[in-house]
């Protein structure tokens, strides 16, 4: 249990670290442009749809508060709603995979 909402929690906390520790301001970019895909594919991974929705939201939140509070670049809500879209999608790609791959699984076995 403590794992499992370790898991979820992470990728928040790292975010938000990461977007804290950069002060200097132009780095801040390529953190996002780097770190972010990194993060979202660790996300995506998981199994469970409410363990990678509550990790999202979570990341997103961690992102978006400091971004504003302490950088005052606006809104980077565009690039969390293209990062989400690929992540959801990315997510349900894989499930559809997941659940072909064991319909041929049960199929030879009988």
């Amino acid at each position: 249990m403590i794992r499992r909402i370790l898991r979820i929690i992470l990728p928040a906390i790292f975010i938000a670290l990461l977007v804290c520790a950069m002060q200097g301001g132009k780095n801040i970019l390529d953190g996002i442009y780097i770190i972010f895909p990194v993060v979202y594919i660790a996300i995506v991974l998981m199994n469970e749809k409410w363990d990678v929705l509550i990790s999202l939201i979570l990341t997103s939140i961690a992102f978006i508060i400091p971004i504003n509070l302490l950088y005052n670049m606006g809104s980077c809500i565009d690039l969390l709603v293209i990062y989400n879209v690929i992540a959801g999608l990315t997510y349900l790609i894989r499930f559809v995979i997941r659940k072909k791959k064991d319909k041929n699984n049960a199929r030879e076995t009988v």
